[in-house]
C-alpha cells in the first residue's frame, strides 16, 4: 500500500494494490473508489484533501515494513503530560 499527497492540486491518492484501475466510482463528494477487473478496490483518491483529512501527522501501527519516501524532517511534538 502506498500514500500519496499532491501538495500542487492537495490530492491524496491510497495505492491499495499495484494493479490497474478498470473502474472509478465517485462514492461521495470529491472521495473516488477505482477497482480493478476483478472488482477489487485499487485505489481511493481524495481531492481538497487537507479540507477533509489532518494532514499534519500520518501514523503506522502493526506493519511489519514501512518505508518513508520523501519526508521532510520535522521536530516532534512533545507527548502531552500524563498520556
Amino acid at each position: 500500500m502506498k500514500l500519496r499527497y499532491y501538495p500542487d492540486t492537495d490530492t491524496l491518492f491510497i495505492e491499495m494494490r499495484d494493479e490497474p484501475s478498470t473502474r472509478t466510482d465517485e462514492v461521495s463528494a470529491d472521495v473516488t473508489l477505482d477497482y480493478n477487473e476483478g472488482n477489487q478496490i485499487v485505489g481511493l483518491t481524495v481531492e481538497h484533501a487537507s479540507a477533509a483529512i489532518d494532514l499534519s501527522t500520518v501514523e503506522v501501527s502493526e506493519f511489519r515494513d514501512v518505508r518513508v519516501v520523501g519526508a521532510r524532517e520535522v521536530e516532534p511534538t512533545p507527548e502531552p503530560v500524563g498520556a
